[in-house]
This record gives structure tokens, sequence and C-alpha cells, in this order.
């Protein structure tokens, strides 16, 4: 799965630390080579992306959890992206 940010400001925007909270169920990880830091060009977008094992834990329930992220926007210096997978 993955989430797109997209840049609507009059700058070049950076995105940094870019990881799962410390409350996200082990289900979920970052994808594989999920750059941890994007600069998005003003009209640019990318994408976070995240996998899931919707068998870790045993038998198939609802995994949730969120990836964080902060950035050089001064009206938005922190973001979240929350996750959630039902069977």
């Amino acid at each position: 799965m993955s989430a797109t940010l997209t840049n609507v400001g009059q700058d070049k925007c950076a995105v940094v630390g870019i990881a799962l909270s410390s409350l996200t169920d082990p289900a979920f990880s970052l994808a594989a080579g999920q750059a941890q830091i994007l600069d998005i060009p003003v009209g640019g977008n990318a994408s976070i992306s995240v996998q899931c094992d919707v068998t870790a834990n045993g038998s198939p329930t609802e995994h949730s959890g969120d990836v964080t992220y902060q950035s050089n926007d001064p009206q938005h210096m922190a973001g979240t992206i929350f996750l959630l997978t039902s069977p």
C-alpha cells in the first residue's frame, strides 16, 4: 500500500524522518527500498510505501499503525499517515 504526498507550495519540500511509529503493529514495515528522505519539487509528488504481512501474529486479524514524518513546510512541519488492514 502507498500514500502520495503532493507539493502544492512555492518551494521544494523536504520530507524527512519517514518511519513507522512505535505503536505500529509489527505486521507493517516500510517497503523495501523506501527512502527515509524525500525531496518533492514544486508541483511534484512522491510516494511512501508500506508492506503488511497479514499472517503475522497468527490468524488474520485487524492490523493498525501509522507512518510519521517531518517536513520543512512551516504550516505542516509533521505528518501522520494512518494504516489499517482488516480480514
